[in-house]
């Protein structure tokens, strides 16, 4: 048994070293690497899931997609209410909390702001989402710099 898992701790480090240079080779990729308190695994993961994100016309409509963004009630007989919805790429929401809450631990800013607002009446996974929402709106700004305005994002 101990040598099985050996064999799979080897494959498992042989594949990270393949999504490692995999991501090197996309412009995206390539940044998720250098953000604090994300890895191999969560970059490949959330580039696996989000794909391209020119797909989406805005970063609300990548927030609905991932289960960040509200949705609106529209049966036309009352007022709109928003709601989180369950029509969404459930693993996509997963990785955003991991990033989240990886970054929370990782990154000054984040760790800051958890750290401030743990007093508040939202709890710890309260503000895990929010940062996730945070994180997916600073995704969507540099994805949008970084490779569909490649050469905004050289001069800048």
């Amino acid at each position: 048994m101990a040598a099985t898992l050996e064999y799979l701790l080897t494959i498992c480090q042989q594949m990270e070293k393949v999504l490692h240079e995999l991501l090197l080779k996309h412009p995206f990729g390539e940044w998720l690497l250098e953000q604090p308190g994300i890895g191999v695994r969560t970059a490949a993961c959330f580039m696996g899931e989000a794909g391209d994100l020119s797909r989406f016309d805005c970063e609300e409509q990548l927030a609905r997609c991932a289960g960040h963004g509200p949705v609106k009630d529209q049966s036309g007989k009352s007022a709109a209410r928003y709601y989180d919805g369950h029509r969404y790429n459930h693993r996509l929401k997963r990785i955003l909390l991991l990033m989240a809450q990886c970054r929370s631990q990782h990154d000054p800013e984040s760790r800051a702001y958890v750290q401030n607002r743990k007093q508040g009446s939202k709890g710890y996974w309260g503000l895990i989402k929010k940062l996730a929402r945070h994180l997916l709106r600073f995704l969507w700004k540099n994805w949008v710099k970084i490779v569909e305005n490649p050469k905004a994002a050289v001069q800048a």
